[in-house]
């Protein structure tokens, strides 16, 4: 099934890309996942249950890190929303996976990378990854797994081009003071013990895809097709992308 009048849409706010990351915590047997409810304030989505994320910056795109994406993995990055429509750069994907790993820091304190002391010094970097880079971390994309993409519907108030990551906690190289109080009551739960807990629609529909992937495993790359939810003519609808459903 092909996605359709995605971006194309005039009405609503602007779309924005974001990236999430979905840790995973497998050491006591039953998979926990991170989550952290968003301040009541907010303007998107305030008092729910949410994994860390939030918007792509430019910054992200050349930010440092240990090693790259697998090559797969960047390539599934790539596919446009909307068939016939360019496919995005090798370093849009990557910028998406180290935004994935700036906003779990910010917003959690968590460092999902590896130790590099002393991390190379770079000028360029933004605050946000100069701040990142003190704490002595690297990022380390190769660990990243893309396994979901959503853009959220017109109704929102702000409105984003999520792309959702995976990574097992033994990534996680270092936990410090969170750099923002967008979240609190950060904390790990099964996915039974999620169903308890106040969360959006998308995020719901995360913790569905990520029960079938701790039920079967996730495909390589290559042969994997990503869960794509959008809104059509009024409801949401989920797609799949794929590499061989866009090769030429």
């Amino acid at each position: 099934m092909a996605a359709s009048d995605t971006h194309s849409e005039t009405a609503g706010p602007p779309i924005r890309d974001a990236a999430t990351l979905v840790i995973v915590d497998r050491q006591g047997g039953e998979p926990r996942i991170l989550l952290g409810r968003r301040r009541p304030d907010q303007v998107f989505l305030p008092n729910v249950f949410v994994f860390p994320g939030g918007r792509a910056d430019d910054d992200d795109k050349v930010a440092p890190s240990a090693d790259e994406l697998a090559e797969a993995e960047t390539a599934l990055l790539q596919i446009p929303a909307d068939p016939g429509t360019e496919a995005h750069s090798p370093a849009h994907a990557r910028g998406l996976a180290l935004a994935a790993v700036r906003e779990t820091y910010e917003e959690t304190g968590l460092l999902a990378g590896v130790q590099s002391l002393p991390v190379p010094s770079r000028e360029d970097l933004s605050p946000a990854w100069a701040a990142f880079a003190k704490h002595g971390v690297l990022p380390q994309l190769s660990r990243l797994q893309y396994f979901l993409r959503a853009i959220t519907p017109r109704a929102r108030p702000r409105r984003y081009d999520t792309r959702f990551f995976m990574v097992d906690a033994s990534a996680i190289a270092a936990k410090v003071a969170p750099a923002d109080d967008e979240l609190s009551e950060v904390g790990w739960f099964s996915l039974a013990e999620t169903e308890g807990l106040e969360v959006p629609r998308m995020t719901k529909a995360a913790i569905r895809e990520l029960g079938a992937i701790f039920n079967v495993g996730l495909n390589p790359p290559n042969i994997r097709r990503v869960p794509f939810y959008f809104e059509q003519q009024g409801a949401m609808q989920r797609a799949e992308l794929s590499l061989g459903d866009h090769r030429s």
